[in-house]
């Protein structure tokens, strides 16, 4: 029903639930499946993917994700960032295969065998449990030969990665370097010259003027505008006068509760497992003949953790017992069900009722979806309607008139803005006088256009603009004059003649300050606006920063002239923040040498 969006932390999750499932079967596992046609958009040495087995991946990874966050998922949304990741992840997977294969590594069937017998999800009080290992190939899907296989190649792939990268360990003084480089506190202090700061400049002659305006001339062009008449219409307009009969929101929530489930309904389950087929048949049909689930594990000593099986959503629950479990009523006990040669009697302890958003929090959005709802459907049958009259040559007022709706004026030239859709601006510098546009859609809006007049554009004489040509020289020249000063500025400062301080006072401008920086925190600490450029500077090693145009609008424009006020250097890292600057500094250093091993892989295999 209702659009769903995402922001980017989402993504990022999405993302991670992408590389669990890269971890758990391997890109290559994946794609040895299935038809391998079409167009080949990857090539590493001898193994070519095509597009089709991308689209089979990308779609799947789309099912899963709307498995996980509902079926009104917008994937759209997130198509083109996974389809991106996935061809990124399997190149780098088939890169390492292709190492793999040149290097003929191999690891021997005990390293495996140690590998699945000492992993703790396999182990029950610390020894390998084959039911374990079953149940878990089963949730995943995996053969034992393709879990195997693809546990050989993950720990091959682990190899070549500790050989890059299991030596890589920073200095710890390098460490504490960059701790204190980074962690140095530094305040600048500027003096702010307006933009239109009085210096002395020259009145310009009337041949500087007349080159000037004739070097510029094409600033000073009234631009082509267009009369237009437009008929707009937009599901917000016809929303507003949607009226809705008197139940139909609440009718809408009775109707569609599940979209407004807040939390599934769940089941506490106990068990009995056995390994007798016919123990658990024989304990099932006591129990159902009256015996209570208590006395029957009594009777065969079970704990209370023995029995408690757990609290689960139909979707969490294993598969095999799913169907029963959320058919059976509470207190009801369940026939026998085998999974992994184990018999599981299994008793519906208690029925967690399912938890809806409140009629009074979710009304707002059924009425408004209910509205968008009608509003689509009149947009619908007027864009039918309209299409039809365009066909009679008729004008916009008319085809407006015809159905009840208004329309506006306007003046527009190709540099307008907010007034109406650049779709619609674009389409009306198309058109010839007295022509309608058919239906143009932009901005969740349809619209219909008749070009009315052409007004040409028209060159400005120099009399007409001689005052705008004038300021523009004048503007030049105290750029030029302004800059010249705070360049000699900062030569004093620079040779410790002049402060921030005395310049500030000497020129009546204000005297400004960065505040207290970092370089961890960066820039947008700063009291003051600071580029990339200007927070450099007041951590390098220079007297005089700038000077700098800092631009805010025509209006807020202004220079700046600084030189740094005070150092207060980084306290002594204690033991764990030194540890953690270390560890951080050696992520860093091994992500950018994989990256280069990932780039001679590349040269050796040449990715295409």
């Amino acid at each position: 029903m209702f659009k769903t969006t995402i922001s980017q932390f989402l993504f990022k999750l999405l993302l991670g639930l992408l590389m669990l499932s890269f971890a758990v079967w391997g890109i290559g596992d994946v794609f040895r499946s299935g038809t391998s046609k079409g167009k080949v958009v990857l090539e590493i040495g001898e193994r070519k993917i095509y597009q089709n087995q991308i689209d089979a991946l990308v779609n799947r990874q789309l099912d899963n994700f709307k498995a996980k966050f509902g079926q009104d998922f917008d994937t759209s949304i997130v198509e083109p960032q996974l389809r991106q990741a996935i061809t990124t992840n399997m190149t780098q997977e088939l890169l390492l295969e292709a190492e793999i294969a040149a290097q003929n590594l191999q690891v021997s069937r005990d390293v495996i065998a140690d590998k699945i017998q000492s992993n703790p999800a396999l182990q029950t009080d610390g020894v390998f449990d084959a039911d374990k290992f079953n149940a878990y190939l089963q949730n995943n899907r995996f053969t034992e030969k393709a879990y195997i296989n693809n546990l050989t190649y993950r720990t091959t792939e682990r190899f070549i990665n500790d050989s890059i990268l299991s030596d890589v360990s920073s200095h710890e003084s390098y460490a504490k370097q960059i701790y204190q480089y980074d962690n140095e506190k530094r305040k600048a202090s500027y003096a702010k010259f307006p933009i239109n700061y009085n210096v002395d400049i020259a009145s310009p002659t009337d041949d500087e003027l007349t080159a000037l305006y004739e070097q510029n001339k094409t600033d000073y062009i009234i631009p082509e505008k267009r009369k237009i008449t437009v008929l707009e219409i937009s599901e917000q307009k016809l929303k507003k006068q949607v009226i809705l009969p008197d139940n139909a929101v609440q009718d809408y929530y009775n109707n569609n509760l599940d979209e407004f489930l807040v939390a599934p309904e769940k089941r506490v389950i106990k068990q009995i497992k056995l390994a007798d087929a016919k123990q658990a048949e024989d304990i099932y049909l006591q129990i159902l003949h009256g015996q209570s689930f208590a006395d029957a594990t009594a009777a065969l000593n079970l704990t209370d953790e023995d029995t408690n099986f757990g609290e689960y959503t139909k979707t969490d629950i294993y598969n095999a017992f799913a169907q029963p479990v959320f058919a059976a009523k509470q207190g009801e006990v369940l026939a026998p069900i085998n999974v992994d040669d184990s018999y599981y009697v299994l008793y519906v302890a208690e029925i967690i009722a399912p938890s809806y958003k409140p009629f009074s929090q979710a009304s707002v959005e059924i009425s408004d979806y209910l509205k968008a709802d009608k509003a689509g459907a009149q947009i619908q049958a007027l864009i039918n309607k309209i299409t039809n009259q365009l066909k009679q040559n008729t004008n916009v007022k008319d085809i407006a008139a015809a159905n009840g709706l208004q329309t506006t004026d306007y003046v527009i030239s190709k540099q307008t803005k907010y007034l109406v859709p650049d779709a619609v601006i674009n389409q009306s510098f198309t058109m010839s006088t007295g022509q309608v546009s058919d239906i143009i859609e932009a901005n969740q809006a349809i619209y219909v256009t008749e070009l009315n007049e052409i007004q040409p554009a028209i060159q400005q004489t120099y009399e007409q603009v001689k005052d705008a040509v004038k300021g523009k020289w004048q503007q030049a020249k105290r750029d030029t004059a302004i800059n010249e000063l705070l360049a000699k500025l900062a030569a004093q400062i620079d040779a410790g003649e002049l402060t921030i301080s005395q310049i500030a006072k000497k020129y009546g401008v204000d005297k400004v300050s960065s505040g207290l920086l970092t370089q961890a925190e960066g820039a947008t600490k700063a009291d003051i606006k600071l580029n990339d450029s200007m927070f450099r500077d007041i951590f390098s090693d220079k007297k005089a920063y700038g000077p700098y145009k800092v631009q805010e609008g025509d209006k807020n424009s202004y220079y700046l002239i600084g030189a740094l006020e005070f150092t207060i250097p980084a306290p002594e890292p204690d033991a764990l923040t030194l540890v953690t600057t270390k560890d951080n500094l050696d992520k860093e250093i091994k992500q950018d040498l994989y990256i280069q091993f990932l780039r001679q892989l590349q040269d050796k295999f040449v990715v295409n």
